[in-house]
């Protein structure tokens, strides 16, 4: 860490839940994150505590009466050069979970800063994103407290094994680690026709998945968020997502037996694919709890159940007694 740490800030981020109904701790309003947001600056929605001796621990935080902070009239947090420690906690209530298509970054514009430390995190991963979630929850177990997983990947499962699964999931993958740049040629090809004629392509993607799956997809309420989701994906390319690919189907590089957090894996029985991986997982994680639900497949629970989903677990009550034990 650079010398002049201990004159810049350091910024400890108390909080940082991305999921609605979450009672603030401060007396100050949410964050509302909704359709229309652009950018939403902390002033007036997050409060502040000076720690002087840098010596509060998270719990001392979570147990210090709301009146020890001060309300944060600023657009951000600035205190200059100093040597303390500032706390700073603040609440987001994320209105778009039902928009795949709406995504949030954390920015702080103060140049000095050496970094900003999340203290705490409940993680959502979903599909092939759970890969990326169980490697946090693997790298920081003190910081990551539970996990849900909605349709998730799992290690150890071989694609082209899965019955019922589709043609192109059971042999793509491998296809991609085979010959990585004749599928990079094909995905670009891919998304040029995707984007040039968007209906026809999607009714030809429709073909690709089971009748249960093809008719959620189909729907209009639910073919709009898909196809900007896909087009947004990808719009600097589609080498990112080769690499998805790739990473996700071959060794994680990490041993999921050794998370011990609370993991909650939600699945559809309708899915094979989400099926086969729901059950490694719940062999591999030894803190694991399952939520399955009969005859539903991805597309049901990933466009149409998301919001409910992630209210079943009431994260917004119990994140903040968990973090104070």
């Amino acid at each position: 860490m650079p010398s002049t740490l201990n004159f810049i800030n350091k910024v400890t981020i108390f909080w940082l839940i991305l999921f609605a109904g979450i009672t603030s701790m401060a007396d100050v309003p949410d964050i509302i994150l909704d359709k229309d947001s652009k950018q939403v600056a902390l002033g007036n929605h997050a409060s502040y505590l000076e720690d002087v001796e840098g010596t509060y621990t998270l719990k001392d935080i979570v147990q210090l009466d709301p009146s020890n902070f001060e309300i944060l009239t600023d657009e951000s947090l600035n205190k200059g050069f100093t040597n303390s420690t500032y706390w700073l906690k603040f609440t987001l209530t994320d209105k778009t979970l039902d928009n795949m298509t709406q995504s949030w970054k954390l920015e702080t514009s103060y140049p000095l800063l050496d970094y900003l430390n999340i203290t705490s995190a409940y993680l959502l991963g979903t599909l092939a994103g759970g890969c990326f979630t169980l490697a946090m929850a693997h790298a920081y177990p003190e910081r990551v407290k539970e996990i849900m997983l909605i349709e998730s990947f799992s290690p150890k499962v071989d694609p082209a094994k899965i019955e019922g699964a589709p043609f192109f999931y059971r042999h793509f993958p491998q296809f991609c680690q085979s010959w990585p740049r004749l599928a990079l040629y094909s995905m670009r090809l891919s998304m040029f026709e995707f984007k040039r004629k968007p209906e026809e392509s999607y009714r030809h993607l429709l073909g690709l998945f089971n009748e249960a799956d093809a008719k959620i997809l189909g729907l209009s309420e639910v073919k709009s968020p898909v196809k900007l989701q896909a087009i947004e994906s990808t719009r600097q390319g589609v080498e990112a997502l080769l690499q998805d690919i790739i990473l996700t189907t071959q060794a994680w590089g990490f041993d999921v037996a050794e998370i011990k957090q609370p993991c909650h894996i939600f699945y559809g029985e309708g899915d094979s694919v989400a099926k086969a991986f729901s059950k490694e997982l719940q062999v591999l994680l030894p803190n694991s709890i399952s939520h399955y639900y009969e005859h539903e497949g991805f597309a049901s629970m990933m466009y149409l159940k998301l919001p409910k989903l992630l209210q079943t677990l009431n994260w917004s009550n119990e994140a903040q007694l968990r973090s104070a034990c």
